[in-house]
C-alpha cells in the first residue's frame, strides 16, 4: 500500500482572536505511525483536519508526498480519515462499506469487491462481510472503518481518536490491533489520542502538543525518559514535583524533601527563580524506619538519599498499591505491585529512599534545567 511522508511547516489556524495551532513544524516520516497526544483542546485534532483537508489554516503549509496541498480540498489530497464515530452506512453491508471508495473512485465492480475482501481479510474481519454494521460490536465497526479507509489506497492515514468510544478492556485489545494492522499495510498513519498509554502502545514517535504548539517530538522511550518540560514530565504519568531554591556554595537545591544536589555539570549561577523538582514513584523506594534513622536527608553509601516520614495514606488497587508519606510539607507517593506491597500502615514511621540522579529539574518556565 502507500506510504507518504507528510510535512508541517509553520502551520496554524485561528479563529478570530483565539489561537488552535500555534506555528507547528513536523515531519512523519513514509510508513511512521506517528501520534499526536495532548489533554483536549491543545490543537491536537484541529492540527489533523487541516492536514486532510477538512479545515484550512490561516498559516503555514502542508506537504504530502513531495506535494504542497496547503491549499487543495481534501477530495484532492491522498489522505484517508476514521473519526471517533465510525461513520460506516447503516443499510450496507460490511463489504459495501469497505468497497465505497473505490466505487466513487471509479473502480470495476469486480476489483474493488477483491480489494475489499482482501482488506477484511487483514483486519480479521471476512466472517463478517455481509452483515450489517448494526449486528456488529465496537471493535468490529472500528475494524470496518479502518478498512474502508484504507480501501481507497491512502498516502497517508488519519486516526481522529478512533478508540475513544470503546471500553477500557476493548480499547486496549484494539490498540494491539491497530498496531499489527498497521504493520501489515505499512501506510504512514497520523494518530490523535489524549491517552498516554495508548500512544506508548501504538506509535514508532509521539508528538506532544500544549495550547496550539508542539512542546517535543520523539520515540515513547525517549519522551517518557528525558522530558523537555515540566508539562511533559507531569502529563505522561503521575509524579511527585516539590518546589525549592538554589543556595550555597557548593550550590544545592532547598526543597521539601531536603537538600538535593543539582544536576552534574549544571550551573547554579545560569538558575534565576524557583526551581521544581521531580520524583517519579518508580524511581524511589519506601521500607519501615529503624532505630538508626534521622530527620533530614541522609546518604546511604550506595549513593542513594533517604529521608524519614510517616505514611500518611494506602490505596489499594487491585493490581498496585500506592503510599503517601508526609515529609514536613511534601506528600511524595510510591507505588509498588500488589506482590511486591511493603505492607506498611498509615501512621507508620518509614524512609523514603531515591537516587539523585533519577530527579528531574525544572526552572520556573517550566523547561528543563540540565
Amino acid at each position: 500500500m502507500s506510504a507518504d511522508p507528510i510535512v508541517l511547516s509553520g502551520l496554524h489556524k485561528a479563529y478570530g482572536e483565539t489561537t488552535a495551532v500555534d506555528g507547528v513544524d513536523l515531519t512523519v516520516e513514509p510508513g511512521e505511525l506517528f501520534c499526536l497526544l495532548g489533554p483536549s483542546g491543545c490543537g491536537k485534532t484541529t492540527t489533523l483536519r487541516m492536514m486532510g483537508g477538512l479545515t484550512d489554516p490561516t498559516g503555514g503549509h502542508i506537504e504530502l508526498g513531495g506535494a504542497d496541498v496547503t491549499d487543495r480540498p481534501a477530495a484532492e489530497r491522498d489522505t484517508a480519515m476514521v473519526f471517533q464515530d465510525w461513520a460506516l452506512f447503516p443499510r450496507r453491508s460490511v463489504l459495501e462499506n469497505v468497497a465505497f471508495g473505490p466505487r466513487m473512485a471509479g473502480v470495476d465492480a469486480a476489483t474493488r469487491r477483491e480489494r475489499a475482501r482482501d482488506l477484511l481479510a487483514t483486519v480479521d474481519m471476512t466472517a463478517h462481510a455481509e452483515k450489517r454494521p448494526a449486528e456488529l460490536s465496537g471493535g468490529q465497526k472500528q475494524r470496518v472503518a479502518l478498512a474502508r479507509a484504507l480501501a481507497v489506497d491512502p498516502g497517508v492515514l488519519l486516526l481522529d481518536e478512533p478508540l475513544s468510544n470503546l471500553d477500557k478492556r476493548l480499547r486496549q485489545r484494539m490498540q494491539l490491533e491497530l498496531k499489527r494492522i498497521h504493520e501489515r499495510v505499512a501506510t504512514t498513519m497520523v494518530h490523535v489520542t489524549h491517552d498516554q498509554d495508548e500512544a506508548f502502545t501504538l506509535a514508532d514517535r509521539i508528538g506532544i502538543m500544549r495550547d496550539g504548539r508542539l512542546v517535543q517530538v520523539g520515540t515513547p522511550r525517549t519522551v517518557y525518559d528525558d522530558p523537555a518540560t515540566r508539562f511533559v514530565e507531569e502529563f505522561l504519568g503521575e509524579v511527585t514535583v516539590v518546589e525549592g531554591s538554589v543556595t550555597g556554595d557548593p550550590a544545592v537545591v532547598e526543597t521539601p524533601l531536603g537538600s538535593l544536589p543539582l544536576p552534574d555539570g549544571m550551573d547554579a549561577g545560569a538558575v534565576d527563580g524557583p526551581v521544581a523538582v521531580s520524583l517519579r514513584p518508580e524511581d524511589a523506594d519506601l521500607v519501615a524506619a529503624t532505630g538508626r534513622a534521622t530527620e533530614g536527608l541522609q546518604p546511604d553509601g550506595d549513593g542513594s538519599r533517604r529521608t524519614r516520614g510517616e505514611v500518611a495514606d494506602v490505596l489499594y488497587r487491585g493490581s498496585t498499591v500506592r503510599y503517601y508519606v508526609d515529609i514536613g510539607d511534601a506528600t511524595p507517593f510510591v507505588e509498588y505491585s500488589a506482590r511486591a506491597d511493603p505492607g506498611l500502615d498509615p501512621g507508620a514511621s518509614a524512609e523514603l529512599r531515591w537516587t539523585p540522579s533519577d530527579l528531574r529539574y525544572f526552572d520556573s518556565e517550566g523547561d528543563r534545567l540540565r
